[in-house]
């Protein structure tokens, strides 16, 4: 089959989260990337994004090109007898918009193996249809290492195998995730693929006038037109290390040619605000969540990724290296392996602020060091092209509903 034979097809979408019609909530931009980027091969595309009562009150159903999007309403309770029924809900507001708008699909793609994974799972059975699952990170990390404790994490690997189990294809974009799953499901490895998660390199392009243009009006109106920018772009959390960011804006506070922007919303995003008003951090931008990330990265000198987990593969790390940006990374989990230190990006230990203080004197300094790093980050380019991925993403969909 050709991929120009799913024209004719219907994809059903599965998603923890969606952003809303206006960007004004950013969770789940990878997989509306990846499916505004498929919806160029498919009849109609529907995006199914469960939501507990009383969280993003403000999302509503919308649709634009040939995208459907649906976000349907449950009970929910962060307590353990709803935590284990999260699954089962997101499958039963799910079937709530299938019954309601009569929908007819083909393939299911869920992304996440808890809860939307389980539930396309369901739908798949209920429905007599492949399933693909993509999983992204700690929905495959917690069960399989117990590196962090959850509500429960055996029921989560109960879980994890029965969708590991029953699922057509697991893709995953981490080479961590994949080896894990690869030796924790020895016996399903041919189930098992690994594809980069893709970039939208005309959004990302380092080399637009436009974005160029946007990100100098950006510098003049916070007054940073000639300073040294470092940017740290991520889910303000503990997994992103965001306080140590902070902690290095204290120690480079009297270095008036330097501005650290923190771009982000999270948990503890209030923290680091009271942080920087406590200590009068003037050098310390905190912008909160953003849309425009393409800006952002454009008006850097550098970009820091701080997780004490793991960085390989961070949406952001990948679109600040695909915007050729000179990077700062903590050397955790599989990043070493795949990223050169000194060549790719230049690392450093986790949650230590004197070692991140030093790399950024360091980028600020040497600019022959930085631009050799930049020209190596944008050899990364290529590997992440969404439009090159998603043809990848294609040849898959096309052997599971033959």
């Amino acid at each position: 089959m050709e991929t120009h034979d799913l024209k004719d097809r219907r994809l059903l979408v599965i998603a923890n989260s969606y952003p809303d019609k206006n960007l004004n909530t950013l969770g789940g931009i990878f997989v509306k990337e990846q499916v505004d980027e498929l919806s160029k091969y498919f009849e109609e595309i529907y995006v199914i994004s469960p939501q507990p009562l009383g969280v993003n009150r403000a999302l509503s159903d919308y649709n634009y090109k040939n995208i459907m999007v649906f976000f349907p309403k449950f009970f929910h309770a962060p307590i353990g007898y709803f935590r284990k029924r999260l699954g089962d809900n997101f499958f039963k507001a799910a079937m709530r918009v299938i019954k309601r708008e009569k929908l007819e699909f083909d393939l299911i793609h869920a992304h996440f193996t808890w809860p939307s994974g389980y539930a396309g799972i369901k739908l798949g059975e209920e429905f007599d249809t492949p399933v693909v699952v993509t999983a992204h990170g700690d929905d495959v990390r917690i069960p399989l290492t117990n590196y962090l404790q959850s509500f429960d994490n055996t029921f989560l690997r109960l879980k994890l195998d029965e969708v590991i189990k029953e699922a057509d294809v697991i893709l995953t974009h981490h080479e961590e995730l994949r080896d894990l799953l690869l030796s924790s499901y020895p016996q399903l490895r041919h189930k098992i693929k690994f594809i980069y998660k893709g970039i939208n390199l005309e959004r990302f392009n380092p080399f637009s006038g436009e974005l160029k243009r946007r990100a100098a009006e950006m510098r003049k109106s916070l007054g940073i037109e000639n300073r040294f920018a470092v940017l740290f772009l991520a889910r303000v959390d503990w997994d992103k290390d965001p306080l140590t960011f902070v902690e290095t804006a204290k120690l480079l506070r009297k270095n008036e040619e330097i501005a650290f922007i923190m771009v982000g919303g999270g948990a503890l995003l209030r923290r680091c605000i009271k942080e920087k008003t406590k200590y009068g951090l003037e050098n310390l931008y905190i912008i909160g969540p953003r849309s425009d990330t393409e800006v952002w990265y454009a008006l850097s000198n550098a970009f820091v990724a701080l997780s004490p987990v793991e960085n390989i593969w961070s949406t952001t790390l990948q679109e600040a290296l695909a915007m050729g940006l000179p990077s700062i990374v903590t050397s955790v989990g599989y990043t070493p392996r795949i990223l050169k230190d000194q060549i790719d990006v230049l690392m450093i230990p986790p949650k230590n602020p004197k070692a991140l203080e030093e790399a950024i004197l360091k980028l600020w300094k040497d600019k022959e060091f930085r631009e050799r790093l930049s020209q190596n980050a944008l050899k990364w380019r290529n590997q992440f092209d969404n439009s090159k991925i998603v043809k990848e993403i294609l040849k898959i969909y096309e052997e599971v509903v033959r």
